[in-house]
C-alpha cells in the first residue's frame, strides 16, 4: 500500500460507479447492456467506448475488446483487497466467465481461441484474429481473481482453458510492440516466481525491448511514437523483479522512455495528431509507469530491511 488517505477509495469506488454507469450502458446511455442489472452490472460487458459507432468503416469504432475487460477485473480485484468487500471481485469474476464465454471460439485447427474483438452486445465477433498476449493476459488475470477469492475452485474451468491457449501464445516470437512488451513484463511479474513459463517468457520479453534499444527504436523522432504505448513498456520494465541480475539495465531503460517524454510534454500532439484522442490513456499510463517505479523503489528497500513505504 503507498497511502492510507481514505480519500482515495472514495475516489475509486465513485471512478467504478461511473464507469460501470457509462461503459456498462449503450452508447446513448439510456440501458444497461444485454443481461446486466443494477446488481450484476458487468453481466453484459464494458463498451471500448470509442467515439464512433460499432459499425464505422473504418474499423476503429465502439464494441468490447477481451485486453479491455481484462484490465478492469484487477481493478476490481484490488478494490476487494483494499476494501475487504467481496462484492468487487465478485464482479470481476461474472465479467470473467463471460468474456470467455462470448470471445472463446474454435478455430480452423479445433483449438480454442479468442476473438480480439466483439459488437458491443457481445453477439458478432468485429475481429476474430486472436490478440498476440490475450491468451496471457487472460489467465494470469483469472489467477489474480482466483487468488484473491481464496477458492481454487474458483474460475477453475476457465483458467484450464487459457492454460491451452496460453501453451500456444507461449510458443510464438515475443512482439516488437513496446506496449504488449510492456503488458508480458507485467502479466508474468505475477507469476515469475511460480511458473516456469513465466520466467522464460519474461527473459525473452526484456531481451526483446533491449534490442528495440540497440536498433535505436527508443531514439527515434517523436512525431514517429506513441506516448502511451511507450509508457507501458517502461510500466513492464519497473514491474520486472528487483532481484534479478539484470535489474539495474531493465530500470535504466524504462527511465530512458520516460525522460524523453517528459522532455517534450507527456500529453502533447505529435506527427499527423491522431494522439489527441490518445490524451487521457497517455495520462493513466503515464501516472502507472511512475507509480510502478515508485512501488519497486519501496519493495526494494523492504528487501534491504529498511522501512518500505504505506
Amino acid at each position: 500500500m503507498i497511502t492510507t488517505d481514505s480519500r482515495y477509495i472514495t475516489l475509486a469506488r465513485r471512478l467504478i460507479l461511473a464507469v460501470h454507469n457509462t461503459l456498462g450502458y449503450t452508447r446513448d446511455l439510456q440501458a444497461r447492456l444485454p443481461g446486466a442489472t443494477d446488481d450484476h452490472p458487468l453481466q453484459g460487458g464494458l463498451r471500448i467506448g470509442k467515439l464512433l459507432p460499432e459499425d464505422d468503416e473504418s474499423g476503429q469504432g465502439d464494441g468490447q475488446y477481451f485486453h479491455y475487460l481484462t484490465r478492469w477485473m484487477p481493478t476490481l480485484s484490488r478494490m476487494t483487497v483494499t476494501t475487504g468487500e467481496p462484492w468487487y471481485n465478485n464482479q470481476a469474476i461474472e465479467l470473467a466467465q463471460l468474456a470467455l464465454q462470448k470471445f472463446k471460439h474454435n478455430g480452423d485447427d479445433g483449438q480454442p481461441q479468442l476473438h480480439w474483438k466483439m459488437n458491443i452486445n457481445l453477439n458478432t465477433p468485429q475481429v476474430s484474429p486472436e490478440g498476440s498476449i490475450d491468451p496471457i493476459d487472460g489467465y494470469v488475470t483469472y489467477r489474480l481473481l482466483q487468488d484473491t477469492a481464496k477458492d481454487e475452485t474458483v474460475l477453475q474451468h476457465e483458467i484450464s482453458i487459457l492454460k491451452t491457449m496460453l501453451d500456444r501464445a507461449c510458443e510464438r516470437q515475443p512482439t516488437d510492440d513496446p506496449l504488449d512488451l510492456g503488458m508480458l513484463l507485467w502479466l508474468t511479474s505475477h507469476l515469475h516466481d511460480q511458473e516456469g513459463w513465466a520466467h522464460t517468457l519474461s527473459s525473452k520479453t526484456i531481451n526483446a525491448l533491449h534490442e528495440s534499444r540497440r536498433r535505436s527504436y527508443f531514439d527515434r523522432p517523436m512525431a514517429q511514437r506513441v506516448a502511451y504505448r511507450e509508457f507501458g513498456a517502461a510500466l513492464g520494465l519497473y514491474c520486472h523483479s528487483c532481484g534479478s541480475p539484470e535489474h539495474s539495465k531493465t530500470a535504466a531503460l524504462a527511465e530512458h522512455i520516460v525522460q524523453a517524454w517528459e522532455d517534450v510534454g507527456v500529453v502533447a500532439s505529435y506527427g499527423d495528431g491522431h494522439t489527441k484522442e490518445d490524451g487521457p490513456i497517455t495520462a493513466v499510463m503515464y501516472a502507472a509507469a511512475l507509480l510502478a517505479d515508485a512501488k519497486k523503489a519501496m519493495e526494494s528497500k523492504d528487501n534491504t530491511g529498511n522501512p518500505g513505504g504505506t
